[in-house]
């Protein structure tokens, strides 16, 4: 074990880092000493203005320990542990079976399901909630209702990938997943005395096709107006395809009456600039005539107000679209109609079909998708895109294809694949020529959620419910509570877009780049969780503590606190250091301020846990 350099000015950025009172102020300071630190100090660069700009000759790999931990992040979503540390730094050819082991973890089925939310943008607690009423009306809250109808459609993707099932499954499962919760909303099988996630089917005639015929998917993507399910058909093409109608390049002319719904119907079947997006967009859109063009909440408001009854009042203000009647809204829900299946046909458009192939239903249209190159090559760039924070479609062909050679000579397995993609040189790279292809990934907040969790324990909760939330005229229409909520892993009252992420809805790509508003909720949860975790260390026996096992007794002298310090270094970074090693003088030296100005030991290992958490090491990896 050798010692390793510290950034420039390390302990400047450390005591800047964890001030809180100057925080605010000093965001973009902070900033570009959080780069200069991983720049120069991390990957070892040189110094500013020297040869950080050059970039290497050939692509710059990381060192066994250091590709673990991006392993590790992508996989799991948490550092490895101290016993895999010692274990791949004893002997690097451990790597594979490392790997192995972390795409058998529970950690790599939750990272599928993130992955997929980014997919079906289906995670959007900023929408409006199905209405705690009827059949569900004993749900304690509205919290409830969302998980129930966003992690639906992911737990069918998690099960595939975790069980080992061709993947193909996604598009073909006659099978889904429900809670009891949205079992009410839908009026599925469920059995009470059983788990609370359980495989389920539709009882409502629809086809079977996985994904593609799950109302929380259709609900989220709506084919309001005149649009055909054109929307939808774009969405199926994107997400599993990787080919979408909207990115190409066609001019269109005018001469059409875009009011006259039927005037449009017959132009995108005759207009030749019109035909080279509808010729396979219409038959594709065809298959979704049995879903409700528009599922909300509202309407089934609206539904419970007028008593559920199938009548319609004229002097309505706010009509139900098309012919559905209220009792169509009321739980169970009738989302699907096997009896409109066959709407598109009055509008003189395309009948079902796929890219000039006849095409029966939506179980027709998922064994397609299923037998479509495209399929494997979409899935190949949708996870190489993830674990490389890339652009689906700008992952280089040559390194999605051997990756798609992969995943469908292992009969479609969704491990091979993850598996292909991080034993690739290109998983491990740090720096390379072309500085678009620089591996430095930065934390996810679902990432960082799971990581302050599986070092701390902790999670970061809190009721953001008004206190007459139960009581007030809404809640009688059943927007009720909500409940506790996990701001790192939420946006209706969280912070998982303003930290990078996505809420399924108004913010749809995440952002891979250490911007302010990030920083700004690190500090806030890194300083929470270092509170909690040395709080509760400090009440257990030190062999069952999770971060200040080498702390004994009630007074502690220099060399404890200089072990305790290198072994958080290992174990929160991954850094190998020696006690005396200069950032060790550097945190005992914040260490011993702190003391002087406070002699209450753990208020200084709250602080200096909070530095180590949001070290550049944890967000960048």
């Amino acid at each position: 074990m050798g010692r390793r350099s510290s950034p420039p000015n390390y302990r400047g950025w450390l005591q800047d880092v964890v001030g809180h009172d100057r925080l605010l102020c000093y965001v973009k300071e902070s900033e570009i000493r959080i780069l200069n630190a991983i720049l120069v100090g991390l990957l070892g660069c040189g110094t500013p203005g020297s040869d950080i700009q050059q970039p290497p000759a050939k692509p710059e790999l990381l060192p066994s320990k250091d590709r673990l931990i991006r392993a590790s992040m992508v996989l799991r979503g948490v550092r490895p542990s101290v016993e895999d540390l010692d274990a791949i730094t004893a002997d690097p050819a451990l790597y594979a079976s490392l790997v192995d082991v972390y795409i058998e973890s529970d950690e790599f089925g939750l990272t599928v399901r993130d992955i997929y939310a980014e997919a079906l943008l289906v995670r959007t607690d900023v929408m409006e909630q199905l209405p705690v009423l009827g059949d569900i009306s004993d749900t304690e809250n509205l919290q409830y209702v969302n998980k129930a109808t966003n992690e639906s459609p992911l737990r069918l993707v998690e099960q595939i990938v975790v069980e080992d099932l061709p993947f193909t499954n996604i598009v073909t499962a006659d099978w889904m997943w429900t809670d009891r919760v949205l079992a009410g909303i839908y009026g599925l099988p469920y059995d009470v005395d059983g788990p609370e996630w359980q495989k389920s089917w539709w009882s409502d005639g629809r086809p079977a096709a996985g994904l593609l015929v799950d109302s929380e998917i259709w609900r989220r993507h709506e084919s309001a107006g005149s649009n055909f399910n054109r929307l939808r058909a774009n969405f199926v093409s994107d997400t599993f395809l990787c080919d979408s109608f909207a990115g190409r390049d066609i001019a269109v002319g005018g001469g059409v009456d875009i009011a006259d719904e039927f005037a449009v119907s017959n132009a995108v079947m005759v207009t030749p600039s019109c035909i080279g997006c509808h010729q396979a967009m219409d038959p594709l859109g065809s298959h979704f005539w049995g879903f409700k063009t528009a599922l909300r909440d509202n309407f089934v408001t609206r539904a419970y107000g007028a008593g559920c009854i199938d009548w319609e009042d004229p002097e309505d203000p706010i009509p139900l679209p098309v012919d559905y009647s209220w009792g169509q809204f009321c739980y169970p829900l009738e989302h699907y109609t096997p009896a409109d299946e066959q709407d598109w046909a009055p509008w003189n458009i395309r009948g079902p079909g796929y890219y000039g192939l006849p095409s029966r239903d939506l179980t027709s249209l998922g064994e397609h998708i299923a037998d479509d190159p495209r399929f494997a090559m979409c899935a190949a760039r949708r996870f190489t895109g993830y674990f490389t924070q890339t652009p689906k479609m700008d992952v280089p062909l040559e390194v999605a294809g051997a990756h798609r050679d992969v995943f469908v000579a292992s009969g479609y397995s969704a491990k091979a694949l993850a598996e292909s993609i991080v034993l690739s040189d290109e998983f491990a790279v740090l720096r390379a020529p072309n500085a678009s292809d620089v591996g430095l990934q930065v934390i996810r907040p679902e990432q960082y959620d799971r990581m302050i969790y599986a070092l701390t324990g902790f999670r970061w909760l809190a009721v953001a419910d008004k206190a007459d939330c139960a009581t007030t005229k809404l809640a009688a229409r059943g927007t009720m509570c909500w409940g506790p909520v996990n701001l790192a892993s939420s946006d209706f009252f969280g912070y998982r877009s303003s930290a990078g992420g996505v809420d399924g809805y108004l913010v749809v790509s995440p952002v891979h780049s250490p911007t302010p508003t990030k920083e700004l909720i690190m500090a806030r949860f890194a300083a929470e969780a270092a509170a909690f975790v040395v709080d509760s260390d400090l009440m257990l026996p030190s062999s069952q503590r999770r971060m200040l096992r080498l702390l004994q007794g009630d007074t502690w002298d220099e060399p404890m606190v200089r072990s305790q310090l290198v072994a958080l270094h290992w174990q929160v970074l991954g850094v190998d250091v020696t006690s005396d090693d200069e950032a060790i003088d550097e945190y005992y030296e914040l260490y011993f301020d702190r003391i002087a100005r406070d002699p209450d030991p753990s208020a200084a290992w709250k602080l200096l846990i909070h530095a180590l958490l949001r070290d550049p090491r944890v967000l960048f990896y």
